[in-house]
């Protein structure tokens, strides 16, 4: 099935103005995104912290469920800052805050995973997962800032399952053939090959819906300022008239 034509976008002088436009409407409804997290995101850390919490110092976890929050509330105020002054090329400025949350996000798999029992890095994997699931909907108005923090996400989680395989097969007493642990890895990559496609139809989505939005606000104001020309010309005629 063929997909639906973009809606026609304006060109010339007009251009960088609209991608301006484009651009602050993208960091405002990123903007609102993270404030919306306010509690998810906080929560979500207790029940991580829970998870790596044999293997890990109480000051060490303190310290990241702390700094969660900090993020968010630094990358809000960043996007409206950046909302306010936005330019044509501003958008490749946010990746700094995608690096930087994927990197927090995924800290308890750099730091603990090789620590934890096949349990418990599986329920650190779901709640892993879980976030780069969400980021389809949090991060997807900037395709590659999706793509930065989702690989930062998941590329310890497929390296952390990888290195669990290799430890059970190289073991002088293997049990039986880790199937799960070696597909692990490969399911993982594929999940994030899938959520590129959502994350890509998501962004595809939001532009689309703009311009639409975009074209409409400029034909009314057209229409506006033609009524306007008509109407001072009605008003020049009527008064030569009465002359």
């Amino acid at each position: 099935m063929a997909e639906p034509d973009h809606p026609a976008q304006p060109d010339g002088d007009d251009a960088t103005e609209a991608s301006s436009a484009l651009n602050r409407h993208r960091l405002q409804a990123m903007a609102a995104q993270a404030r919306r997290l306010s509690f998810a995101l906080p929560a979500s850390a207790v029940v991580t912290s829970a998870i790596v919490w044999p293997v890990a110092a109480p000051w060490q976890l303190a310290l990241w469920v702390a700094v969660i929050p900090l993020v968010r509330v630094l990358r809000a105020r960043a996007l409206l800052r950046l909302a306010r002054h936005a330019g044509a090329d501003v958008m490749p400025q946010t990746l700094t805050f995608s690096v930087l949350g994927g990197l927090v996000h995924s800290a308890p798999a750099w730091l603990w995973m090789a620590q934890l029992s096949v349990e418990r890095k599986a329920l650190l994997t779901m709640m892993l997962v879980s976030y780069a699931t969400t980021a389809v909907s949090t991060n997807a108005h900037y395709l590659p800032g999706y793509i930065v923090y989702s690989t930062l996400l998941l590329a310890p989680l497929i390296v952390g399952w990888a290195l669990h395989a290799w430890s059970v097969l190289a073991a002088p007493l293997a049990p039986a053939f880790p199937f799960v642990e070696t597909m692990l890895p490969a399911l993982l990559a594929a999940l994030l090959y899938v959520q590129y496609g959502f994350a890509r139809q998501a962004e595809r989505t939001f532009v689309e819906s703009f311009w639409i939005r975009y074209e409409k606000d400029r034909l009314l104001a057209d229409l506006r300022h033609e009524r306007q020309a008509l109407a001072a010309e009605r008003d020049r005629a009527e008064a030569a008239n009465r002359a």
